[in-house]
C-alpha cells in the first residue's frame, strides 16, 4: 500500500510536477576484420565481438546475440535483488544462467524466448520460500517497450518493466535514478498511464499497485522497491483532458503549491506563475 502522503498527493495530481534528468549512455564500434570488431566506451574495458560462427563470425568471441541474452539476465537480478531487499531477504549470493533462442520466424531471425535460472545462497533457511515467492511473481514479460491507446484518449506509454503473475496478472515495474528517496506523484501518473496503454492494447490485466525502484546516484546499496497505488483510467482520462485543455487555453493551469519546484522546472522562464509566493 502507498504511504499516506502518498494517497493525499493522489487527490490533487495537478498540484505537483517533477523534472527528472535525461542520461546518455555512449558506445562507439570499429570494425576490425571478417564480421568483427570492437566495441568501446569510454571509461571502460573495450571488448573484441564478432557475429555468431552461425553466420559466419569468429569463434570465442561475444556476439550480439549473447550480450543480448546477457542484457536481460543482468537486467532480472538486479530487479530481483531490489525485490529481496524490499523483502528483507538474507541474499549470501546470486548466480545465474540464461538461454535465449533465436528462430527464424516470419521472414526474419527473432528471439521467441529467453529463460533464466537463477541460484540463490541464503544466511537464513526461513526466508527460502520468500525467494521462492518473489521469483514466482516476478516473470519478466517487458523490457522498455512503448504501447499506445486511443481510446478513450491517445496515451503513449513507454514501461520499464512488467512482471506477470501466476494469475496472469500484470504487475509493472518503475526504475528511478535521483537523490529523492521515496516516490513522487509523477512517479504514481506515469505508472497509472502505462496501465491504462499496457491495458487497452494487450486485453490483459494490469495491477492497480505497482511498484517504484529507486537508486541513488553513485550508491552501491540496492535499489529499494516501493510498491504504489496507481490513479483509476477515469482518473487518467480526467488528467490527459485537462493537458488537452490547458494546451487549448480553454481552462488555466494551477500552478505548484511549493515554490521550490520552480527552481528546477524546465519551463521556468515562460512560466509566468514562476516564484509565486501565492498560488491560485
Amino acid at each position: 500500500m502507498a504511504p499516506d502522503n502518498m494517497r493525499n498527493a493522489a487527490e490533487t495530481p495537478e498540484q505537483g510536477k517533477t523534472r527528472y534528468r535525461t542520461f546518455t549512455y555512449k558506445t562507439s564500434t570499429t570494425w576490425t576484420e571478417g564480421r568483427s570488431g570492437m566495441l568501446a566506451s569510454d571509461g571502460k574495458p573495450s571488448l573484441r565481438f564478432s557475429a555468431p560462427p552461425e553466420f559466419k563470425g569468429e569463434s570465442g568471441l561475444w556476439t550480439p546475440e549473447h550480450m543480448f541474452v546477457a542484457c536481460v539476465e543482468m537486467c532480472h537480478m538486479s530487479t530481483f535483488i531490489a525485490f529481496a531487499a524490499k523483502l528483507g531477504l538474507p541474499i549470501v549470493s546470486y548466480q545465474s544462467h540464461a538461454n535465449g533462442v533465436l528462430e527464424y520466424v516470419d521472414g526474419d531471425y527473432r528471439f521467441t524466448r529467453i529463460v533464466i535460472f537463477p541460484t540463490i545462497v541464503l544466511s537464513s533457511s526461513s526466508a527460502e520460500e520468500q525467494v521462492q515467492a518473489a521469483l514466482r511473481d516476478a516473470e519478466l514479460v517487458h523490457v522498455e517497450k512503448t504501447f499506445r491507446t486511443t481510446s478513450p484518449v491517445p496515451i503513449a506509454a513507454k514501461l520499464d518493466r512488467a512482471y506477470r503473475l501466476p494469475s496472469g496478472q500484470l504487475v509493472l515495474v518503475e526504475l528511478k535514478t535521483r537523490w529523492n528517496g521515496g516516490p513522487n506523484l509523477s512517479d504514481v501518473i506515469q505508472l497509472s498511464a502505462q496501465r491504462v496503454a499496457l491495458s487497452a492494447a494487450t486485453g490483459q490485466t494490469v495491477a492497480a499497485e505497482a511498484f517504484v525502484l529507486i537508486e541513488r546516484p553513485g550508491a552501491r546499496r540496492s535499489p529499494v522497491a516501493h510498491r504504489v497505488d496507481l490513479l483509476s483510467a477515469d482518473h487518467v482520462v480526467a488528467l490527459v483532458r485537462r493537458r488537452e485543455a490547458i494546451l487549448a487555453a480553454r481552462i488555466s493551469p494551477r500552478y505548484t503549491e511549493e515554490v521550490g519546484h520552480c527552481q528546477s522546472c524546465a519551463f521556468r522562464s515562460q512560466c509566468e506563475g514562476a516564484g509565486r509566493q501565492q498560488r491560485s
